[in-house]
């Protein structure tokens, strides 16, 4: 089932925009949830911290926080195709 379920309807409602985003929605649908995010607990971190160089340290940060601004990003188009959803279907 796609994320933007009725494209045609949502159209009629929030205008061309919703075709073209809602079209964009569904191709990338499949790719938004492949990913599996993994955090080091803060603690660990802290604890490992004295092994590791600067750059590796610098490395885990950079890599959580995409993982953290990819997982935002697709709970936000979930949300969104949820909303129009039910103000269609309204």
């Amino acid at each position: 089932m796609a994320l933007f379920p009725d494209i045609r309807k949502a159209k009629t409602l929030f205008g061309d925009a919703a075709e073209t985003y809602g079209s964009i929605i569904n191709e990338i649908e499949p790719f938004l949830v492949r990913d599996s995010y993994k955090f080091e607990p803060q603690d660990q971190f802290e604890q490992r911290s004295a092994e590791r160089t600067v750059s590796e340290m610098n490395t885990i940060y950079w890599i959580e926080m995409l993982q953290r601004a990819h997982m935002a990003s697709v709970a936000a188009i979930a949300r969104t195709c949820r909303w129009v959803d039910v103000a269609v279907r309204e």
